[in-house]
């Protein structure tokens, strides 16, 4: 899995995925330093099952310049202000149907 190491962008748009999910993604870079170390751009948006939690994890991914949360759960003043080094960050309100 030498390949994590390398990506740069990743898209995990509208993939049902959860803060246990970003957890699991985020969890080798988190615990041993290793896989998207190098990650500058990462969209997870259109995920309603991301919640602030997962903003912990996301904060590890120390090269992320780019973060997409537009039509997740992730709130403002709970999980946004602990992104600060993040560069360009993308948050739209989710609208309910």
């Amino acid at each position: 899995m030498k390949f994590v190491n390398s990506i740069k962008r990743l898209s995990l748009k509208n993939n049902s995925l959860s803060d246990a999910g970003v957890a699991k993604v985020t969890m080798p870079c988190r615990m041993f330093g290793v896989g998207l170390k190098l990650l500058t751009s990462l969209d997870i948006s259109l995920n309603p099952a991301i919640t602030d939690k997962a903003v912990r994890y996301l904060g590890k991914l120390v090269s992320l310049e780019t973060l997409n949360l537009s039509g997740t759960k992730v709130t403002i003043p709970g999980g946004v202000s602990k992104l600060q080094d993040t560069r360009n960050l993308f948050l739209t309100e989710q609208v309910s149907a």
